[in-house]
């Protein structure tokens, strides 16, 4: 053989080596990650269930790239046992990173909601009702047309399930680390893309709150549910199965599936 020639294969064999190499590291991370991943789950479920009914709780998927959690259990070393301790010593941060959750979620659902649909003139000394309460908010998310209000976007399933244009980037673990432990769950809305603002629904569900002598810009959702109002759409009026008549938000959801139209 040919210095030449044993050069040319000798590049292709580093370049087919560097790529065993690098999947080999890979699965070694990987198995590392998902034992760490498995304590995590249940101890994030154990604090899940001490919390109120209706309070939103990031899930094992947001904790794991929360700090200090991300440092123990997704950058620390092989060598570094960690153990389900190492994890409730660090448990007791929990409660503020949540709430910190919250907040950053929060704010990058108001930066979607347009000026035009928030509160009418609203009093920031004593404003109670967020542009996120009223009944006119909805969102949108990328994979399904289904219109989500407020606080139901933070728990959307779409919203915290993989897809095929989430997690791409080689170099980001985060994907592949929540895999691991087969339960098809990334953290919420992961790479902040997947959100927007439904106008059609905004649109649909001011028509519905003006038909039931309500203030669009005004009325909440809960006051909504509250006065349960019954929507008959009589664009749907059928000779023999009769008359259909829903609630609002079920109204809100047939409107921009079926009769967007009627409202432009």
């Amino acid at each position: 053989m040919s210095f030449p020639v044993w050069e040319n294969m000798r590049s292709e064999l580093d370049v087919y080596f560097q790529g065993l190499k690098a999947i080999r590291l890979q699965d070694e991370y990987l198995q590392m990650v998902r034992k760490r991943m498995g304590i995590l789950v249940d101890v994030v479920w154990k604090y899940t269930l001490t919390r109120p009914g209706l309070e939103i709780v990031p899930t094992f998927a947001d904790v794991c790239i929360m700090e200090p959690f991300r440092a123990l259990i997704l950058d620390s070393p092989p060598e570094t046992e960690i153990t389900k301790e190492s994890i409730d010593n660090l448990m007791v941060q929990l409660p503020e990173l949540s709430a910190g959750w919250n907040r950053s979620n929060v704010a990058m659902l108001l930066q979607l909601v347009p000026a035009s649909a928030s509160l009418s003139d609203p009093d920031p000394a004593d404003q109670v009702l967020s542009p996120l309460d009223l009944a006119t908010t909805f969102f949108r998310c990328a994979w399904c047309t289904d219109p989500i209000t407020y606080p139901r976007v933070l728990k959307h399933s779409c919203l915290m399930s993989f897809h095929s244009s989430v997690g791409e980037d080689p170099d980001d673990h985060v994907p592949a680390a929540c895999h691991s432990i087969g339960r098809g769950t990334l953290p919420w809305n992961y790479g902040r893309e997947q959100v927007t603002y439904d106008e059609e629904a905004a649109e649909s569900a001011k028509a519905i709150v003006t038909a039931c002598g309500q203030d669009p810009e005004t009325i909440s959702a809960s006051a909504m549910d509250q006065l349960d109002p019954r929507i008959e759409c009589l664009r749907c009026v059928h000779p023999q199965r009769g008359r259909m008549v829903m609630r609002w938000r079920t109204a809100v959801r047939m409107f921009v599936a079926l009769h967007l139209d009627s409202f432009e």
